[in-house]
């Protein structure tokens, strides 16, 4: 998925957050499963900054689907480079809705 950083995900050096590189992985699932799921356990490895306008895909692939587990993969368009690599495990419940 195509995804585009905005001005409002910078922090004060002009590099986007730690937290809206796990909002562009969270893009990758289905509501209906991010309403029915809560998120057990999360390994983060962030990579390379992202700044202002980069445009990034986000990509998730199963690891084992039977205990919810996924990598993601966040990568800058305009040269190929990961900015960001993570396993996320979730357990049926729901935090929400």
């Amino acid at each position: 998925r195509k995804l585009a950083f905005r001005w409002s995900d910078l922090d004060l050096l002009g590099h986007v957050t730690n937290t809206r590189y796990l909002d562009l992985a969270l893009e990758t699932y289905e509501p209906d499963f991010l309403a029915s799921h809560e998120l057990a356990e999360q390994e983060l490895n962030f990579l390379a900054e992202g700044t202002y306008p980069d445009v990034v895909s986000s990509r998730r692939a199963d690891v084992a689907e039977a205990t919810a587990t996924f990598d993601h993969v966040l990568v800058r368009r305009s040269d190929g480079r990961e900015l960001y690599r993570a396993r996320l495990s979730w357990r049926p419940g729901s935090v929400c809705c």
